[in-house]
């Protein structure tokens, strides 16, 4: 799902905990003291080519499944490893799933016998070194999840995957943004880094994307950010999406981020306090909710912005007229490019007199003007009332 062009600043107070009521509705069928329970599930389920086998505590793969099933799902086992024997059967396998469980490592031999995979799940397992050879058959992999492991790069186990377009290692503690030293992954389009644990973005941690002309996607969410070298940001010009929710990076960080995205394609920049979306709520609803107890909104204005679909939703527009009557400083506006104030009123409502004068920026590119944008985006977010002599 796109991200919404929404940079929500939620700079509020922590908010009660909410007591949540769970309401048991049970049909009574022998008595008025007996509930209907769900019959518990006992042996795969197969359909459509797909074999389900999760929630089966199985230490195995099945060997009573149809030959020619094209989907797998042993997730929420008990696992240890993969084991391409017990898979030999099926080897026209396009996706597995053995998220959640005990697997410790990949086993080089998977893609051998797998050679058509395109989808590789392995999030929430114990996978804790990923060496050079693990990945090396895997080339028809399009789509590989090794979220929530404890991953140690070893060599290049990256470099075999030609047409990889997804690649999740977030929640892995890795110490770097750098996945390798050598040009690499060409086919990628989305890429999430979030949850681990390095503060800083060094000048080539990316140049493993040099040769990677579609990545359009990258999450950095919840990274203790502290530094931003000048460049970091150079091999992935082409960037459209960078989701960094939850870093709580102070203005000066976001300044020099502002400054590295300036060479960049950026059309979404998500840069949300809190993740607090509701399962199961629609995404505008959520938003709309979220800009309403929200301190501060900011808004990182280009042309793509404005031709956005979300920009020309109602709701949206009368949830942040609601916030702007409420307070004239409630709304940031940073402009990246100069947009004029009929696209800005025809898009989103909003002119620039509805807006105190120190909530609107104009981003300039020159380095001897970056401090004096450092002081305005404070005074801008609230956390300081004047400017450094």
């Amino acid at each position: 799902m796109q991200r919404q062009r929404l940079v929500s600043e939620a700079m509020r107070s922590p908010r009660s905990l909410l007591l949540t009521w769970v309401i048991v509705i049970c049909y009574f069928m022998t008595g008025p003291y007996h509930c209907m329970a769900s019959q518990k599930k006992t042996s795969c389920s197969v359909q459509d080519g797909r074999a389900d086998c999760s929630h089966l505590s199985l230490n195995a793969t099945p060997q009573n499944l149809p030959r020619n099933i094209t989907s797998l799902d042993m997730s929420h086992n008990r696992l240890v490893g993969i084991s391409p024997e017990s898979l030999s059967p099926y080897n026209g396998l396009l996706h597995l799933d053995v998220s959640y469980n005990s697997i410790t490592k990949l086993d080089v031999r998977l893609c051998q016998t797998l050679p058509q995979l395109q989808t590789l799940i392995i999030e929430h397992n114990e996978v804790h070194l990923l060496k050079k050879d693990d990945l090396s058959h895997c080339t028809s992999l399009t789509r590989l999840n090794m979220a929530s492991n404890r991953l140690k790069l070893q060599g290049e186990p990256f470099s075999s995957l030609k047409n990889l377009q997804f690649l999740d290692v977030s929640t892995n503690k890795l110490p770097s943004a750098k996945l390798s030293s050598q040009p690499q992954l060409p086919s990628l389009v989305n890429l999430n880094l979030a949850f681990n644990d390095f503060s800083t973005l060094e000048k080539d941690d990316f140049s493993f994307l040099n040769h990677s002309p579609f990545l359009r996607v990258l999450n950095l969410s919840t990274l203790p950010l502290k530094k931003l070298e000048p460049g970091c940001l150079d091999p992935i010009s082409g960037l459209h999406t960078l989701i960094m929710d939850g870093s709580n990076m102070d203005s000066q960080v976001i300044s020099k981020l502002c400054l590295e995205l300036s060479g960049t394609s950026i059309e979404t920049l998500s840069l949300q306090k809190d993740r607090d979306g509701v399962p199961g709520m629609p995404l505008l609803e959520s938003i709309v909710d979220n800009m309403k107890m929200s301190r501060k909104i900011l808004f990182v204005v280009t042309e793509s912005l404005l031709k956005d679909p979300w920009c020309r939703r109602f709701k949206a527009h009368h949830a942040l007229n609601e916030v702007i009557e409420a307070s004239r400083d409630s709304v940031v506006l940073v402009f990246l490019q100069d947009v004029h104030d009929y696209k800005l009123s025809r898009s989103l409502f909003l002119r620039r007199g509805m807006l105190r004068s120190r909530c609107i920026l104009d981003w300039h590119c020159h380095k001897e003007r970056v401090p004096a944008f450092h002081q305005k985006l404070l005074i801008a977010l609230g956390m300081t009332n004047r400017l450094k002599e």
